[in-house]
């Protein structure tokens, strides 16, 4: 899968993993993991009201516990840096759960900052991008006016 995430923008992966994009431009964010698992992009002000209100239903499934006390989250600061090409040098693997690769389609940035949260006890890797593929973003389709001949 894959999201567009900008500033102030949170991805929900399951209720495993939390996501807040914190600066930078607009970067795509490709997401490497079972199609089991559900996936929630919101604003970062309301994530905190999505995990409460959506604990353990189908918007965030799986979840780290049946129940939502006693799930403690840890929080890590990311820095995702850019290639010329606008290829994330770097993913983010997370223990048990898959790999998040990153692109910026718009290369106004070299780097974005990224708050990932996991339940404590999961393990979280930064890595060398194991694929550093450039996946091409479709191009919006401009519309244009033409005059018929007169």
């Amino acid at each position: 899968m894959i999201f567009l995430i900008s500033l102030d923008t949170t991805l929900w992966v399951g209720g495993l993993v939390r996501i807040d994009f914190a600066g930078g431009d607009n970067a795509d964010i490709f997401i490497n993991a079972s199609n089991k698992i559900s996936l929630h992009r919101t604003s970062t002000g309301k994530a905190n009201e999505i995990y409460l209100k959506h604990f353990g239903t189908s918007i965030l499934y799986p979840s780290y516990n049946k129940k939502i006390e006693g799930v403690e989250f840890v929080s890590r600061e990311v820095i995702i840096k850019f290639n010329n090409q606008g290829i994330g040098t770097h993913e983010i693997a997370i223990a048990g759960l898959g790999w998040f690769d990153f692109k910026a389609p718009y290369r106004k940035t070299h780097h974005i900052k990224l708050i990932v949260y996991t339940p404590k006890n999961v393990g979280i890797l930064i890595r060398p991008a194991l694929l550093n593929v450039n996946i091409a973003r479709p191009k919006p389709v401009q519309s244009k006016t033409v005059k018929p001949d007169a």
